[in-house]
């Protein structure tokens, strides 16, 4: 399998995205003509470059005419959500590139319609409804469909701090439409005074990223560099991709919520995990622990790969003595895996098939050995070795 890994530790952009992709290979000519097609008077041109001492690639929109991204008074232009995915959808594009495209869009346009407090339909684009802007999304939809990678990471997003100015005036560092955008998902703060990700940077992310995660398994198979235009003191100022074989194994991130507890019986922890579990819990589990001063007592986690885990904080704070919860992003790395069905002499099983090194590796679904057992009145134990029997028959 074929994973497109940005990793943007040094910064990310529009026109760092492109410049990124192509550094990895994919085709030049694609967005040269892609941006084209646009007929929006711009044109993507392609440089070598070097930024912190590495050989990297820069990406620059450029226009017939200035005034297509500026008025006379040097404003950015307006454009409303619908203008520009009318823009996009006239487009002699692939399907798939205008859905995306459009998709990323409408992601900052309901971005900043939360931030403003008013409809989507009354959203009008500033810097990101610019023609470079346009054009950077839109290549970055390109050149990904030109990829086809099997699976987008991403690795956590840093921050500054400060403040920024902005259409709208000066904003706290990063924009509040980057914060929205970005929400649920692992960010990070530098000690940089400057706006190290960009809302049309983190829009392309947050659509396409599968995972948030700095642990991506695998073999790199080729790598790109793009270069941002500003300069901050001690950051790269380069976004780099990867492509990287992952041998078929499905890296996902997941969190873990969980709190220690000294004054409830296992009975009514065991009920706790009943009620995670029916809601949708992908596992949940107690640990027997020793507290301060001896205390006996357990440790109730629960793992979830949902990006909103509110219901499982409630039911945590709702069911339990707790006044508190541990939550922690972690990474959840998982081998490729199928269902069968085995026949045996008292009915048939499901079973959960997974491939490691060329290994197989079988485990019967303990809900259908239980539920034949129950209604055959066998105990649970044979058939589960019928089963094991005929998966080697």
């Amino acid at each position: 399998m074929s994973v497109l890994y940005f990793d943007c530790a040094g910064g990310a952009a529009g026109d760092m995205i492109l410049a990124a992709l192509i550094g990895a290979g994919a085709s030049r000519e694609r967005l040269i003509d892609g941006i084209e097609k646009l007929n929006i008077g711009a044109h993507a041109v392609i440089r070598e470059t070097a930024k912190s001492g590495i050989r990297a690639l820069s990406v620059a929109i450029e226009t017939d005419d200035h005034h297509h991204a500026e008025d006379s008074h040097g404003h950015h232009s307006h454009r409303g959500l619908g203008a520009i995915m009318k823009m996009i959808n006239d487009a002699a594009l692939p399907d798939t590139v205008k859905e995306n495209a459009c998709a990323v869009f409408k992601r900052i346009a309901e971005a900043e319609a939360h931030v403003h407090g008013i409809p989507v339909e009354q959203i009008h684009f500033h810097e990101v409804g610019a023609i470079d802007s346009i054009a950077d999304i839109v290549g970055a939809a390109i050149l990904i469909d030109a990829l086809k990678p099997s699976r987008i990471l991403c690795s956590p997003v840093p921050s500054g701090h400060g403040e920024i100015k902005t259409q709208h005036g000066v904003l706290p560092n990063p924009a509040p439409a980057t914060v929205e955008i970005l929400r649920n998902m692992p960010t990070y703060r530098r000690d940089v005074a400057g706006e190290l990700v960009t809302p049309t940077a983190a829009a392309i992310f947050a659509h396409y990223a599968g995972l948030f995660s700095m642990n991506v398994t695998g073999a790199v198979k080729a790598v790109g560099y793009g270069a941002g235009t500003k300069t901050f003191t001690g950051v790269s100022g380069l976004l780099r991709a990867l492509i990287i074989d992952d041998n078929g194994n499905e890296t996902v991130t997941a969190r873990v919520l969980e709190c220690n507890i000294d004054d409830m019986t296992p009975e009514a922890l065991s009920h706790v995990l009943g009620v995670l579990m029916k809601n949708g819990a992908d596992d949940a589990w107690l640990t027997p622990i020793v507290m301060k001063k001896g205390r006996p007592a357990y440790t109730l986690s629960m793992l979830t790969m949902r990006d909103d885990y509110s219901v499982f904080s409630d039911i945590m704070l709702r069911e339990t003595t707790t006044l508190g919860l541990r939550i922690q992003p972690v990474d959840k790395v998982m081998l490729p895996r199928e269902m069968k069905d085995v026949a045996t002499e008292y009915g048939t099983v499901r079973v959960k098939i997974a491939s490691a090194g060329g290994h197989l590796k079988m485990k019967p679904e303990f809900d259908d050995v239980q539920r034949i057992a129950d209604e055959r009145g066998v105990p649970f134990h044979r058939v589960y070795e019928a089963v094991i029997r005929a998966w080697k028959r």
